[in-house]
């Protein structure tokens, strides 16, 4: 499943843009010296040139959203609205093919080209490229040109398809791609802006804004932005924890030992222990279905996921804390196109006993307030919520908590 925010910076899709590649004298020793920085502080050296592009916005705009669309089939389009609407992050009628084309067309500033190894930066102004570019961009180029040192050490389409198979490392690993720039761009900032403090929130606002976190178009579904702080900002975090324990050669040796979860990237002193999450198995239960029920999808859902559902209806806090003890999941969803309903069953393993017991007691209020009532508790270790178009019952084991969803309890039964 892609996210947004890999989207908005390493797209690894787009060859033939027509972009302005001629460049002054003045604006080369610029460039050069943005590299140069970058390449120093980062202790990366610089492998081979990187093929400099500066499409106009309606340039860019065109084959991102060609391309990716391209890439988004109907099919995988499915699959990942399914996921979104079975944990309640949009509508039933969301369009994901139709969201992602307006969101990335208003929202990208840049991107690096892990095919043609082209580094692609946009003139937010609009204006003709000149002998210096301007603030906004310089910074824009500092990240992107981190994506290429990237790319020339460490191979970012290799990466990629290593953890395509998990969802939730794949998250991890656009933490970590996007955290990493985003440390040497702010690097790059605070060095841009040492002589100018009075300015420098100001221009430090502005770099925020340059990674399209500050401006989201209308009706965003939260869960999206999310996604955004995480790569960007979580990532940034656990970037600069690792760096401060081991110095840059240890964020190179995380390039080459990857984050196996989110959660390494929400709790650096995990991936430091080297906890792994549990491999859950998701069982298949189609045939307790009718025929007409078909299975859309099995992944892992991961912490982030967790809790930013959990937000949905607690208190960020709770929300946080209760899905803190994750240790592994697996989820099914199961659709039925005639009806367009879903089922979904939700198996997460947890590290204590405690931390199951935190997390019951926070998702039965979390039940309570989607459903506006009390629990049917129907065991000791089992309770069940209803309402005219859903139901959900959860059973609680000892360090393990399964959570189905249908559209009524018979279904569940």
């Amino acid at each position: 499943m892609k996210t947004l925010g890999i989207l908005l910076i390493i797209l690894g899709l787009f060859m033939g843009i027509s972009a302005q590649t001629d460049v002054s004298p003045p604006l080369d020793d610029q460039l050069n010296g943005i590299e140069m920085f970058i390449s120093a502080s980062r202790g990366l050296p610089i492998v081979t040139p990187t093929i400099r592009q500066f499409p106009t916005r309606e340039e860019a705009v065109t084959f991102i959203t060609t391309s990716y669309e391209a890439d988004l089939s109907p099919e995988i389009a499915m699959r990942e609205e399914l996921f979104y609407r079975a944990l309640g992050f949009v509508a039933p009628d969301f369009d994901m093919r139709e969201f992602y084309s307006g969101f990335l067309s208003q929202q990208v500033a840049g991107y690096y080209d892990t095919e043609t190894k082209h580094m692609n930066t946009i003139l937010m102004s609009g204006g003709v490229l000149g002998d210096e570019l301007p603030f906004l961009e310089q910074i824009i180029y500092a990240h992107e040109f981190t994506h290429a040192l990237q790319d020339q050490h460490f191979d970012l389409s290799t990466l990629t398809q290593q953890t395509a198979s998990n969802a939730d490392q794949s998250l991890a690993l656009t933490a970590l791609i996007e955290g990493d720039a985003t440390y040497m761009m702010q690097a790059f900032t605070f060095n841009l802006v040492q002589d100018n403090i009075t300015n420098m929130g100001i221009l430090l606002n502005d770099s925020i804004s340059a990674l399209g976190g500050a401006t989201m178009p209308p009706n965003t579904p939260p869960i999206f932005i999310a996604e955004i702080s995480f790569a960007y900002f979580e990532g940034m975090n656990f970037v600069g924890q690792v760096q401060v324990r081991g110095g840059w050669d240890a964020v190179n040796g995380v390039f080459e030992n990857l984050p196996a979860s989110s959660e390494h990237i929400l709790h650096p002193q995990k991936y430091f222990d080297a906890e792994l999450p549990i491999f859950v198995p998701a069982p298949d239960i189609s045939e307790t279905l009718s025929a007409d029920w078909q299975q859309a999808l099995t992944r892992t859902v991961g912490e982030f996921y967790l809790r930013e559902y959990l937000k949905l209806h607690l208190r960020s806090r709770m929300a946080v804390d209760a899905a803190a003890g994750w240790n592994g999941d697996a989820i099914t969803i199961y659709h039925q196109p005639t009806t367009d309903q879903v089922i979904w069953q939700w198996i997460i393993v947890w590290d204590t006993s405690d931390d199951t017991t935190e997390f019951v007691t926070a998702y039965q209020e979390f039940l309570e307030t989607k459903f506006e009532m009390t629990a049917d508790i129907t065991a000791d270790n089992e309770f069940c919520f209803a309402s005219a178009i859903e139901a959900i019952c959860v059973w609680v084991g000892e360090n393990r908590t399964i959570i189905i969803s249908a559209p009524d309890k018979d279904a569940i039964d």
